[in-house]
């Protein structure tokens, strides 16, 4: 599938569903000691510079926690769920022998991609998640995880 931008806004990740829709837009942010406001200002920057509506979930990861937002959430919206990414990354950090305030921002990107393909292919194991995570984590199950590819 080749990636398509639903906008402006440019995601490491998509999701497509089975239908080629894009389901989830995902952006790995090498930053730690983040917090809903931070995640808030970043979610209303990018809604600003999107073409349309959004029709997608969207997720935001950090060092220390994922933000999601429905589709259609309203820019200045805060996240509608967060969940702690130590946890969910640890043993991909654990593997790389590296501390996570270590990590560069690329390879960091890397990480995220490695833990969301582990999602898809069902390796992950969701009891860390709970509420309206568990949605997004079936539409990454149930979906083809692409890579944005720099221009």
């Amino acid at each position: 599938m080749t990636p398509r931008s639903p906008g402006a806004f440019r995601y490491d990740f998509a999701v497509y569903d089975r239908t080629g829709h894009v389901a989830v837009l995902l952006e790995a942010k090498r930053r730690d000691a983040t917090d809903p406001s931070w995640a808030s200002e970043w979610h209303s920057m990018v809604m600003d510079g999107m073409a349309g509506p959004n029709e997608a979930q969207i997720i935001l990861i950090a060092l220390d926690r994922l933000y999601g937002w429905r589709p259609g959430a309203e820019a200045s919206a805060p996240p509608d769920w967060t969940v702690d990414a130590r946890k969910l990354l640890k043993p991909y950090f654990d593997r790389l022998r590296i501390e996570p305030t270590a990590i560069e921002p690329r390879l960091f990107a890397e990480v995220v991609g490695l833990w969301l393909r582990d999602v898809a292919e069902g390796k992950m194991n969701d009891e860390a998640l709970i509420g309206d995570a568990r949605d997004v984590m079936t539409a990454i199950r149930d979906g083809e995880v692409v890579e944005q590819v720099a221009a």
